[in-house]
């Protein structure tokens, strides 16, 4: 009878002690499109009004990488930093300026006045939701004028959130180094080679599955004989040496 009075006692005081403590907090992930409507309060609140908008583009980016490079480097960016100190991260966003790029295949533009619209009601929304600081995180090369310009715009009328806009630092810790100072400078009509080796750095960390050298084996019609010169000089993305020119199209 003693012994299990005493059991009783001590489980009855355990109860007691486990029912004051503070519950531990769930682990709310970054990802808006993953959250619960419950749990996107919480996190709205846990990141005090910050949500992240990486802004990324569908367009080529050279032969061996995906049309999504832009986007899948600057999500990368944004999610490890959401994780190191909490805020919410929009969903897939690549409606941005991309008019020079229309031609290639996969490349998705859409018309300026769609673009600033829609830009404008996701912003809206967003803060309609809680979101009161909203950083838009520029991937692609082609937004540097629009995002400052749609940034501007926000004056034109009274809003009870504020629009930051950023762009990936480069050369920044845990980012591949980049040297382009010292690398050869490609030729004059050699556009697409300007941007392929930061590109292919970049997307090497941030999908290594996406970014392989599916270069290798490929030829392209349009390469001149001062450009193959420079892209042997260059870090090649392929393990063997870059392909010869050929009449076949990639």
């Amino acid at each position: 009878m003693y012994r299990s009075l005493l059991v009783s006692i001590n489980a009855f005081c355990v109860s007691i002690a486990w029912a004051q403590s503070p519950p531990a907090q769930n682990k709310l992930s970054v990802h808006w499109e993953e959250l619960s409507a419950a749990e996107f309060r919480d996190g709205i609140s846990r990141a005090q009004g910050t949500c992240l908008l990486p802004f990324g583009i569908l367009e080529k980016h050279g032969p061996h990488l995906p049309l999504g490079n832009d986007l899948l480097n600057v999500r990368y960016a944004a999610l490890n930093a959401a994780q190191q100190e909490y805020a919410i991260v929009f969903p897939e966003y690549y409606f941005g300026q991309i008019f020079e790029a229309k031609h290639q295949p996969g490349t998705v533009a859409y018309s300026r006045g769609l673009e600033l619209q829609l830009l404008q009601e996701t912003t809206d929304e967003m803060a309609r939701n809680g979101c009161k600081k909203v950083i838009i995180v520029n991937g692609h090369g082609g937004n540097n004028s629009l995002l400052p310009y749609f940034a501007q715009s926000q004056l034109e009328t009274p809003h009870d959130y504020v629009v930051y806009v950023l762009g990936i630092t480069r050369s920044g810790p845990g980012e591949p180094k980049h040297t382009r100072a010292k690398a050869p400078q490609p030729p004059a009509n050699s556009v697409s080679s300007r941007r392929r080796r930061g590109s292919t750095g970049s997307s090497r960390r941030s999908a290594p599955s996406k970014s392989t050298s599916r270069a290798c084996g490929c030829k392209t019609s349009s390469m001149s004989a001062a450009s193959t010169r420079w892209r042997r000089r260059s870090k090649w993305p392929c393990k063997t040496s870059p392909p010869a020119p050929s009449p076949a199209i990639c």
